[in-house]
């Protein structure tokens, strides 16, 4: 249900980016692996394999927003939701073209002893990547993001590939 309600949201959110803006959008596969810090409700790293699904608008040719939605690998109780802007240096014809990332990751995750506890975090996200236009239609990217929240998790971090189709 939170898959569905998160998938309206941001379907809703990009639609109406897309009355305001003639740029391209994309909508992207993502393989990720993010470690969260010991916390205040578990003891050790979380580290986490995803994979999930984005969706983006260029609201000019140097700034695109996407969000996103991840599963994991080896834990059925954690996900990931991401709002990001990435502002892109350099020019878009260039083989590879850097970019800036600022963000907002909210996680959830039950307990592991079984126990009816569903935590949920919210974390700001700064990152730098690279992204490649592989034809006309389809882009690669990679990034590393860093992440913080409240005093606590400051070595969290992710790094996250993507495969996204470019639509006029």
């Amino acid at each position: 249900m939170r898959f569905l309600r998160s998938a309206v949201i941001a379907i809703a959110m990009f639609s109406s980016c897309y009355a305001y803006s003639s740029d391209q959008w994309y909508f992207g596969l993502t393989q990720g692996f993010f470690s969260v810090g010991e916390g205040d409700h578990w003891n050790g790293e979380i580290d986490i394999g995803q994979a999930g699904l984005q969706i983006g608008k260029f609201l000019r040719d140097d700034l695109s927003v996407e969000g996103g939605y991840a599963f994991n690998f080896n834990r059925e109780d954690f996900f990931i939701g991401s709002l990001s802007a990435l502002f892109w240096m350099g020019d878009s014809s260039e083989k590879y073209q850097p970019y800036l990332l600022l963000g907002a990751n909210v996680y959830n995750f039950d307990d592991e002893d079984g126990l009816p506890i569903k935590h949920r975090h919210t974390q700001v996200a700064f990152g730098a990547g690279f992204g490649s236009k592989i034809s006309k239609q389809y882009q690669v990217r990679a990034d590393i993001r860093l992440m913080t929240r409240n005093d606590e998790n400051e070595d969290d971090f992710g790094v996250q590939f993507s495969i996204n189709r470019l639509f006029e």
